[in-house]
């Protein structure tokens, strides 16, 4: 018998929920409960711009939740982008939610295509 549930807590800036209020993300408001232990979620995101690399895309999605790990694919011979990444939450549900809401997000100048994966990075 395994519980899963997503709770949804105040999104107010002053909730007494959060450590840091003034700076609350979407994670400090989604309380995921999976058993015992949260199950992580990955995420894979293609079609990136070139222009983005590891700081910006973890600063990006930071405002889901606490990224785990971010791997950026990356070419052996010129060791530039090649557009596309994995990126880990700590909790599945929010990894479902963030490849439902940036599939088709235009970033840049490209649609990226998000989509919630089976397995760890």
């Amino acid at each position: 018998y395994r519980i899963s549930r997503v709770f949804l807590i105040s999104c107010s800036p002053t909730s007494t929920y959060s450590s840091n209020p003034g700076n609350e993300s979407l994670e400090s408001r989604l309380l995921c409960i999976s058993g015992n232990a949260l199950v992580p979620g990955v995420v894979y995101v293609g079609h990136l711009p070139l222009g983005l690399f590891e700081p910006q895309l973890k600063s990006y999605f930071e405002q889901f939740g606490s990224v785990q790990r971010l791997r950026l694919s990356r070419s052996k011979k010129t060791g530039g982008s090649k557009g596309f990444a994995f990126v880990e939450f700590e909790c599945e549900e929010v990894a479902k939610i963030v490849a439902e809401t940036m599939n088709n997000y235009l970033m840049g100048e490209k649609l990226i295509k998000c989509e919630s994966c089976l397995f760890s990075v």
